[in-house]
């Protein structure tokens, strides 16, 4: 009987150890399939996606595909830990709106152009386009070199908004018009679409002007609506069909040296990016710049003969035109400089840089 109650208990503790065997395997067996999960696991907690808000379609080229590049270019030196989630326009946030949407945070980004919110702070307007402002070269020197850019973000900042700049357009033309300008005599009288700072010079000119959105600028030329209009580069006035609308296309885009396209994000949000995110953004932002220079420059020859052969008469704005505009523009500036402190410290950066600048690019220019 002995016998058999030991033989019993070592019976139970065989199968014990066998039992207990098995659950250590068990167990190791589940920690090994966790630790090996875990990497993709925490590489994807890890990822950052920031949703963006585009005022462009991503198939529009320039305004819209520089944006895809930036987001691509993002994805790819982060090696997926940071992404931007492309939203198409109005989705989130109509285009017109994009801005509060990013400052209140709704967002945590958008992708327009400056110059839809000149209404916030009129200095606004000089990151955008400037009349007989800088090329895109001392534009791009201005904004990383000489202030530019903490200027903007200086003022962006007031609305926890801060802005990348993330393309440079091409020069715009200077207007589609259904009769000649031979004179600044001419622009009197004249009804025209006109944006950004331009649009005070050309009042100052005897024009008055309105912002017509840019789906609307064709059919107001046929309709006799207005009398002449500026609204992009050559590719873009192809794109919208402008020369279904006006007969004389002049040059230069004396009220557009450049365009910016900017990335805005959240304050908040940008704050809470580690160092190593916003340098990935960052480096980004200036592979999308050159790559909208790039794009900006070959697609203008091509319009260009789109033009021609259909009967679009070029012109340039006779010089007197280009004078009286220069002149006219220092006290323009100067009211507005008076009435907003910020406009005036922008300014005053700009035209101190250009100063210096054009030392060399006046002397170093081949057409003068």
């Amino acid at each position: 009987m002995l016998f058999k109650t030991i033989s019993k208990k070592k019976k139970n503790a065989f199968w014990l150890k066998k039992v207990s065997c098995l659950s250590l395997l068990l167990a190791l067996t589940m920690a090994f399939a966790l630790f090996a999960g875990m990497p993709s696991k925490v590489l994807a907690a890890n990822v950052t996606t920031l949703k963006i808000q585009t005022a462009w379609g991503g198939n529009l080229p320039i305004l819209g595909d520089t944006l895809v590049v930036l987001a691509e270019t993002v994805e790819k030196i982060s090696g997926g830990q940071l992404k931007l989630k492309i939203y198409d326009p109005n989705k989130l946030a109509p285009t017109l709106e994009i801005f509060d949407a990013v400052s209140s945070g709704v967002i945590d980004g958008g992708w327009a152009f400056p110059g839809y919110w000149v209404g916030k702070n009129s200095a606004i307007n000089l990151f955008a386009a400037t009349p007989f402002g800088p090329t895109a070269d001392a534009a791009l020197a201005w904004y990383y070199k000489a202030g530019g850019m903490e200027l903007w973000r200086e003022i962006y900042g007031k609305f926890d908004v801060v802005p990348l700049l993330g393309g440079l357009n091409s020069p715009e033309a200077g207007g589609w018009f259904n009769k000649e300008i031979k004179s600044s005599a001419d622009f009197k009288g004249l009804k025209v679409r006109w944006a950004g700072l331009g649009a005070n010079l050309v009042e100052a000119l005897g024009a008055s002007t309105a912002l017509i959105p840019a789906g609307e600028v064709v059919t107001s030329l046929q309709k006799g609506i207005i009398d002449g209009a500026e609204l992009g580069n050559p590719f873009l006035d192809k794109l919208f069909g402008m020369h279904k609308g006006g007969k004389y296309y002049y040059f230069p885009g004396w009220h557009q040296t450049f365009g910016a396209m900017e990335l805005l994000i959240n304050k908040t949000k940008w704050e809470q990016l580690t160092d190593q995110e916003r340098t990935w953004l960052e480096t980004a932002a200036s592979v999308s710049t050159i790559h909208s220079l790039a794009i900006g420059a070959s697609l203008q020859a091509d319009a260009m003969e789109f033009f021609k052969q259909n009967n679009v008469q070029f012109r340039r704005y006779p010089d007197e035109v280009l004078q009286t505009l220069r002149d006219i523009m220092p006290e323009v500036m100067a009211k507005e400089s008076e009435k907003n402190p910020d406009f005036k410290k922008v300014w005053e950066s700009i035209r101190s840089f250009l100063d210096k600048y054009d030392v060399y690019g006046d002397l170093n220019n081949l057409s003068k």
